[in-house]
């Protein structure tokens, strides 16, 4: 979580997770996956994903030059992978709090 995100450091991290094989993940406090086939398919979904999620960012914020059109362009794209019902707001503070953290890793906010 921002402010301290560092894409390239978590993307390594991903990466030796990705080699251990782990049997089960948690993601505190909202869930744990477990089994070594699921745990893998995770890790490696979230290693596809946030390259693809980090372009998307700088794109937006490159057209809009503000947080939050970003924040706006950004929350169709992680709420079809959230299964937080409708109407609750926390997936959008975390949405906020990701792409903020994203934004000052690219260098186009402040820490």
């Amino acid at each position: 979580m921002p402010p301290g995100f560092r894409f390239d450091p978590f993307m390594a991290s991903l990466e030796k997770l990705i080699k251990i094989q782990p049997q089960n993940i948690a993601f505190l406090p909202f869930r744990a996956i477990t089994g070594a086939k699921d745990s893998f398919a995770a890790l490696q979904d979230q290693k596809e994903f946030l390259p693809r999620y980090r372009s998307k960012i700088k794109e937006l914020y490159e057209k809009h030059r503000a947080t939050r059109p970003v924040v706006e362009g950004m929350r169709p794209f992680i709420k079809e992978r959230s299964d937080f019902p409708q109407g609750n707001n926390v997936i959008d503070s975390i949405i906020l709090a990701i792409v903020y953290g994203m934004l000052a890793d690219l260098g186009l906010k402040e820490r």
